[in-house]
């Protein structure tokens, strides 16, 4: 889900950047924001599944943390490229870069689904919080 998602997010942002319809855009941010809590939701289950139960709290608050850094330095970086290259450039940049991260971090996103019997310990015998 986490590439079909990225891959989604960042064409949904290249059609707003070079759209010229306040229908395109609409759509566009929609998509996005789809993919987005597609993302959120993949990586919460992604934590979920292979961590201790009794890390849930600190490991959640901790992807809470470097989500909240991470938007203060992408808005801190971002403000001079609007600056210079104005709001669709930068709007451009930004679904071609996630595009890219999206398609370089492929092999190691997209996996085979668990099945659904299978308990958290048959799929990583050692769950993270408990080596």
């Amino acid at each position: 889900m986490l590439f079909y998602s990225g891959m989604l997010m960042g064409a949904a942002l290249l059609t707003v950047a070079l759209g010229n319809s306040i229908i395109l855009a609409f759509v566009g941010f929609l998509l996005t924001g789809a993919a987005n809590s597609l993302q959120a939701l993949a990586i919460r289950s992604i934590v979920h599944d292979r961590l201790d139960h009794s890390t849930l709290g600190r490991a959640f608050s901790s992807i809470g943390a470097l989500n909240n850094g991470a938007t203060l330095l992408g808005a801190t970086a971002g403000a001079p490229l609007v600056a210079l290259l104005g709001g669709a450039g930068t709007l451009a940049i930004a679904g071609i870069g996630t595009m890219a991260a999206t398609l370089a971090a492929g092999p190691r996103l997209i996996r085979k689904p668990m099945p659904k019997d299978a308990e958290a310990g048959d799929r990583d015998p050692q769950p993270v919080g408990k080596r």
